[in-house]
């Protein structure tokens, strides 16, 4: 025996009953269209989220990097400094004897 028509599991009560069923089925995918809708706009939101902290983690770094380079300049130039003062005081005593 040939169906000209495809196999629907879920057969309608007859003409009668038929249209209410399809209004709530189209509501139904209505209401999941949204929530993929949603759950695609938050899976986009998050990726992008994950990029920015990337992002923020490449700076945090290179912030990191340059402010260890900055303490060894401070410290050079501090201790430049302290010689000059000692190198100084000594010049300054020794004027004086």
């Amino acid at each position: 025996h040939h169906r000209s028509t495809p196999y629907d599991p879920y057969p309608s009560n007859g003409p009668a009953g038929g249209g209410r069923g399809n209004a709530k089925t189209a509501a139904i995918q209505a209401q999941i269209d949204d929530t993929v809708g949603i759950m695609r706009d938050n899976i986009t939101k998050v990726n992008e989220r994950g990029e920015r902290l990337e992002d923020l983690q490449e700076k945090t770094d290179a912030l990191a990097v340059s402010s260890q380079g900055f303490r060894q300049s401070a410290n050079k130039v501090r201790k430049v400094r302290l010689q000059h003062h000692v190198y100084t005081a000594l010049v300054f005593m020794l004027t004086c004897l």
